[in-house]
């Protein structure tokens, strides 16, 4: 990151005559490859693009108190919403505690948290979206904003979760103390009675029937159930986003294009714009998951591979079927360091809700590595 920010240039006095320099400077003579010069014709327009987008930026004749008054108005909109996302969970866990007892449970009771949780993920990354057309930052500025907004939701979901989680683990330990107390005294009572069948003493118990043995309610597996089920609803809810979002929009704008009253492709709904911040955050806040369900959960890490491995090729197709870049470019290469900020910040906030766990809930009595 500190090797990024010194080579990363662009902030010192060589802004003069931006455009000029590009159009006498940009070209590799050396180039002697047909594809290769494409190439760069295409990374030398995008750069013009860029630096046009800065320009009109820098000549932008604003009211600023208004200004100011949309970007306050837009934070505390987007506070809202974080604040009633991470209720909706809390009281969605705490109904699902309820539910816990009963079985005869429909298939939205058994999965509810999943899928609201899913679908607060899909739902809040477009609003926040919406409401900061409010602030009309730059866009490379703009997604930093989204980026941050969409990791505070994404982390405030899971840590509501897991708060409302570890209410359920307490409860199940003060449950787990009185099967234990009952299976130690089911044991003794087992061996009096050997001792009172066999009263010469002579020979060794028979091997208790697993069966027959009171077993604990082993709270690391429920835990670690949860993890699981919320990965597999992420999945799901990711590929049918892009099948259903994406991809079935471009088939609707395509072959609808020809016989509609206005233009699909170049008005309402035309082809869905690469979500940059949707597809970075997904990778950064599943990779935050997995790292703090694979203590509960070790089987985690198989899944998550597999996730990665058929999402690359999957999203692959999507986005060279489905669709276009985003009309206002940037240059994304400055984001680095903000990406591996994030990245390294969720590596430390994963690891606590574990070391919390580690030092201060007792492991369960028969089952984990970690029992007795």
């Amino acid at each position: 990151m500190a090797k990024n920010a010194d080579v990363g240039g662009g902030d010192g006095e060589d802004n003069e005559f931006t455009f000029a320099w590009k159009m006498f400077t940009s070209w590799d003579y050396l180039i002697g490859n047909a594809e290769t010069a494409d190439n760069k014709f295409a990374s030398i327009t995008t750069s013009f693009k860029e630096s046009i987008v800065d320009e009109q930026e820098n000549q932008k004749d604003e009211n600023i108190h208004l200004r100011r008054f949309l970007r306050v108005l837009a934070n505390f909109l987007i506070t809202c919403i974080l604040g009633g996302s991470g209720y909706l969970i809390y009281f969605v866990v705490k109904r699902s505690q309820e539910f816990a007892g009963r079985d005869d449970l429909s298939w939205y009771e058994k999965n509810e948290l999943e899928i609201i949780m899913s679908l607060l993920g899909l739902v809040g990354p477009m609003l926040f979206e919406t409401i900061a057309e409010l602030e009309d930052y730059h866009p490379r500025i703009a997604l930093k904003w989204q980026l941050g907004r969409i990791f505070a939701l994404f982390l405030g979901n899971l840590y509501t979760f897991l708060l409302a989680l570890f209410d359920e683990v307490n409860e199940k330990l003060v449950e787990e103390q009185a099967i234990k107390n009952a299976s130690m005294w089911f044991m003794k009572e087992y061996y009096a009675n050997y001792s009172i069948s066999n009263p010469n003493g002579t020979g060794t118990p028979p091997p208790l029937d697993p069966a027959d043995a009171i077993r604990g309610p082993c709270w690391e597996t429920t835990v670690g159930i949860e993890f699981v089920k919320l990965t597999i609803s992420d999945i799901q809810v990711t590929y049918l986003t892009i099948l259903i979002g994406d991809f079935a929009r471009a088939l609707i704008v395509r072959f609808l294009n020809y016989c509609w009253c206005w233009d699909l492709e170049a008005g309402w709904p035309s082809y869905a714009e690469f979500d940059i911040s949707g597809n970075v955050l997904g990778l950064v806040f599943n990779q935050g998951m997995i790292w703090m369900g694979a203590f509960y959960a070790p089987g985690l890490v198989g899944i998550n591979v597999l996730r990665l491995l058929t999402s690359m090729y999957y999203q692959c197709w999507a986005v060279m079927a489905s669709n276009v870049p985003h009309e206002r470019v940037f240059k994304a290469s400055k984001s680095n360091n903000f990406y591996m900020g994030l990245l390294l910040l969720i590596l430390f906030l994963s690891l606590l809700p574990v070391v919390y766990t580690i030092m201060s809930l007792p492991p369960s009595f028969d089952c984990g590595p970690f029992r007795s």
